[in-house]
């Protein structure tokens, strides 16, 4: 053998050495992509199961504790409380979403960061569902109006679970998901239409509106059914004062504690404490007890950080209750009442 065919051999050696490792990478490589897939497709059914899970607990959640209207542990009001604060951070994080989706057309890093804000305002809608529905439940909070928040907020923490399956599916699915997105967005709207009304009012928004505005608005306004003796001490003193303070918690949309005021009979009703009113009896009527307590009592009426009654109307709500708390007397002994108040319209 020459020179020459000797480095040739040894060169043919050397190759058939290298060759090994590198086909024992490659098979390591596919090994671990399959792994990858295998984890990714585990984790994704993984995922579908906890939003299933989810979704059966938060539609489970008002038949199994139901908002009965009586006030429940401190410790729930307490929790509750914090309902307020986060709100807002999944509105802006959801509001967030389609923008970076949009952006993302043009800079895909921009995509990720909207994987990653979509997977924040999942966490943030159970949380603050969560949150809510302690103070509801907590708190005493029932009607019409409480109801429907609720329902619609626990309807968007469901759509907004669903968008991460959508998003990182296949086919329709995947095609789907700016559709869900718009829902979700539209969800959002609502929800926090209906909370604001539950804090502030239906005619918050509205009642400074210019004339040609409010017409077309078309809000009704939250108030208490028209009395029916509109020239009565109460029709025209004691009704507005309700109106004005009271029906914002205790109307058709939101009921504390069973308490409506928003008619002279469902007043008289009481609420889960009882009557609240009784006749000739000032000292024992639990309304005007709460209505006199010190403002940082936590049975304190008007509650919530809303403005005390005057001391004038305070006076007025007892003598009233002291005379007998007629929905018909045009007058009181001894009291003289100036007319701030406008007179009611005949209903």
């Amino acid at each position: 053998m020459t020179v020459s065919e000797g480095e040739e051999y040894v060169e043919s050696l050397d190759e058939g050495v290298d060759a090994r490792p590198r086909i024992g990478t490659r098979a390591i490589a596919a090994t671990r992509t399959m792994n990858q897939v295998r984890a990714e497709a585990l984790g994704v059914k993984l995922v579908w199961v906890a939003s299933l899970l989810v979704s059966m607990a938060l539609l489970l959640l008002p038949f199994v504790f139901r908002l009965d209207g009586k006030p429940h542990a401190d410790w729930q009001q307490f929790l509750g409380r914090f309902h307020p604060f986060v709100v807002h951070l999944p509105v802006g994080l959801i509001l967030l979403v389609p923008v970076l989706e949009l952006a993302g057309r043009t800079r895909p890093a921009l995509r990720e960061a909207a994987t990653f804000v979509l997977g924040l305002s999942v966490f943030s809608c159970l949380l603050a569902a969560t949150l809510g529905y302690l103070l509801a439940y907590g708190s005493g909070d029932a009607g019409a109006g409480v109801s429907r928040h609720m329902w619609s907020g626990l309807a968007l923490t469901l759509a907004v679970s669903l968008c991460p399956l959508f998003r990182g599916s296949s086919g329709g699915l995947r095609g789907a998901y700016p559709y869900l997105l718009a829902c979700v967005v539209l969800l959002l709207a609502l929800t926090a239409h209906q909370g604001g009304s539950l804090t502030h009012g239906d005619t918050y928004l509205s009642e400074y509106l210019p004339a040609p505005l409010k017409g077309l608005a078309g809000g009704r306004r939250l108030q208490a059914r028209a009395p029916d003796f509109p020239d009565s001490f109460y029709a025209r003193h004691i009704y507005p004062i309700f109106n004005a303070k009271c029906v914002v918690c205790h109307g058709e949309q939101k009921v504390k504690g069973g308490l409506r005021v928003d008619s002279y009979d469902l007043l008289m009703r009481g609420g889960t404490s009882g009557a609240v009113i009784i006749p000739g009896k000032p000292e024992r009527s639990i309304l005007l007890e709460r209505i006199t307590l010190p403002p940082d009592h936590k049975k304190f009426m008007p509650g919530e950080g809303k403005p005390p009654l005057m001391p004038e109307e305070i006076a007025w709500i007892r003598a009233w209750i002291a005379q007998g708390a007629s929905p018909e007397l045009k007058s009181l002994e001894g009291v003289v009442v100036p007319e701030e108040y406008p007179k009611l319209p005949e209903p």
